[in-house]
């Protein structure tokens, strides 16, 4: 029962993260992965489908609107929205059990009109219980938010043919794609805001040469190496705008990376599936998003 309410609610947070819409600085930690949650939770109750759908829908009207600046901000509020999901998912089938009604289009409203900016089900049943959404999952290689991780995929390819140390670096310049370009502070203020800076995290891959959790942890923070380097010209502009710049999507795009050494520029650029050397060239490259 526990594995099929797993696969459940990561079906139905996939399929609902797809056809939603997030709005604009909407971060989706108590949005559609709440619904999803509902609808594990249920599943665990041994709800059928109508009782899992009438869950789904009293959830709706439990959704947050938590802001991506939280992050930059260092403010942990922001897993309270997650942790929400968890409450939603005991809560909401325990009121489908005891009467509690809600509309028909609960859903319907709540992503495309309320939390969110478009709900579109063209797609939302798309090879249902045929193509399952847990099976074409990936594991995070970098303990950082996911948007900068093409980034530092670009980073780690210009990184790897140099092999500088630290005090060879005078400066690392980032261009990518727009929302990840928020994620430019070189002093973030806590463990949570440093899973947030790109500044941060390409620190720590040349300091301590990668960055798994091991790497980037709390003592990272305030490792003299690595705080250094913060310091030294770490930059993340947007190639739509060419500066820091609030999110205004959540689309994933890619990135391009130039670290320059006092004996070579190198510049790589990266998907959110693969990076390519590019060869060498005095700037990054901009690559499309």
């Amino acid at each position: 029962t526990l594995l099929t309410a797993l696969v459940t609610g990561y079906e139905v947070a996939a399929r609902l993260g797809m056809a939603f819409t997030p709005r604009p600085l909407a971060h989706q930690n108590g949005q559609a992965m709440l619904l999803a949650a509902a609808a594990a939770g249920a599943r665990m109750r041994g709800l059928d489908a109508a009782g899992i759908s009438l869950a789904m829908r009293i959830s709706a009207v439990m959704l947050m609107t938590p802001s991506y600046t939280n992050t930059g901000a260092g403010a942990t509020a922001l897993n309270v929205a997650g942790g929400m999901a968890g409450f939603a998912s005991a809560f909401a089938p325990d009121l489908a059990l005891a009467g509690f009604q809600a509309q028909p289009d609960a859903i319907e409203e709540a992503l495309g009109k309320m939390v969110g900016a478009g709900f579109d089900t063209t797609h939302l049943l798309d090879e249902l219980g045929k193509r399952w959404e847990i099976t074409r999952n990936y594991f995070r290689l970098h303990a950082c938010c996911n948007p900068i991780h093409p980034a530092l995929d670009a980073l780690h390819a210009a990184l790897v043919p140099l092999k500088p140390r630290a005090d060879e670096i005078d400066s690392i310049t980032f261009t990518t794609y727009k929302f990840a370009s928020v994620m430019c502070n070189p002093q973030p203020s806590n463990y949570f805001a440093s899973k947030y800076s790109l500044p941060h995290a390409a620190a720590v891959m040349v300091a301590r040469g990668d960055t798994r959790h091991r790497a980037i942890d709390d003592s990272a923070l305030n490792d003299p190496a690595i705080t250094a380097l913060r310091a030294r010209g770490l930059a993340a502009t947007s190639a739509a705008s060419g500066r820091c710049t609030l999110p205004t999507s959540a689309s994933r795009g890619a990135g391009s990376s130039a670290a320059t050494t006092r004996s070579a520029p190198f510049a790589c650029a990266a998907s959110a599936n693969c990076c390519k050397r590019v060869g060498l060239m005095s700037r990054p490259r901009k690559s499309g998003f």
